[in-house]
């Protein structure tokens, strides 16, 4: 089990420090054709799906053609303690498929007094560098990357927020990058030899909570019986979300 543990914390290591090298010493912030991240779940079949929102538009100044591609990316999800990520599969690139699970009272993890709340964890998700076909990018148009599976509902999942204090603290306490990161052909000019530009900004969207469940109405439309000149109405089921304990 330890050598198990030490493994999955090496490969951690491996892609946070990746990912470090290319944020920290390779790259610039800013770049003109941006994205967002997103989480959603789906009650059907249980499983949560991780997407890229492109703010922008193919083609553009920066790639020319009507598909996007793109290397390296991370995809950092903030998760509720309890929850422990199972079954990653591949949409869109080739994702990690064994995360360590970070944060306050993980394993082998002394966090200090950095201030983090124990009710969450953190998972960082690295795609391998290779190039990868995202398809067509269209501004404000999601597009699906890898979905992935729980051990239970225990609140919301979301892309880890820009502005997270667990980023600093991971900086601070084992100088890792979590935060989540992008890059493609649009984020940065074409023709050469440029430093690339981080296209991540921020999460967007609602975040993804299994406790919520519309319930479909039989009818969502007022019913009116007419008689007579007499209007009845007829009482109908509007929709109303249901919190599980």
């Amino acid at each position: 089990m330890a050598t198990r543990h030490m493994k999955h914390f090496l490969q951690i290591i491996f892609w946070i420090g990746y990912g470090l090298s290319i944020t920290s010493g390779y790259c610039q912030r800013g770049a003109s054709n941006t994205i967002h991240y997103k989480v959603t779940y789906t009650p059907a079949s249980g499983r949560y799906t991780a997407w890229v929102v492109p703010d922008y538009n193919l083609p553009n100044p920066n790639n020319s053609s009507v598909i996007e591609k793109g290397a390296t990316a991370q995809f950092t999800l903030k998760v509720p303690a309890a929850f422990i990520i199972s079954d990653i599969q591949d949409i869109k690139g080739s994702w990690e498929k064994q995360p360590l699970k970070l944060g306050p009272g993980q394993a082998k993890q002394n966090w200090g007094n950095v201030g983090l709340d124990p009710a969450f964890a953190y998972y960082v998700i690295g795609k391998f560098p290779t190039e990868t076909d995202y398809g067509q990018f269209k501004a404000g148009v999601a597009v699906p990357l890898f979905t992935f599976s729980g051990n239970g509902c225990f609140g919301p999942v979301s892309p880890l927020p820009a502005n997270d204090p667990f980023i600093k603290a991971a900086d601070q306490v084992f100088s890792l990058n979590v935060g989540n990161s992008f890059y493609s052909r649009s984020g940065q000019p074409a023709g050469g030899n440029v430093v690339p530009a981080e296209q991540f900004v921020d999460k967007t969207g609602p975040e993804a909570d299994c406790r919520i469940v519309e319930t479909k109405p039989a009818s969502s439309t007022p019913i009116a019986v007419v008689k007579r000149s007499t209007v009845v109405c007829v009482p109908v089921v509007l929709k109303r979300r249901v919190l599980s304990d």
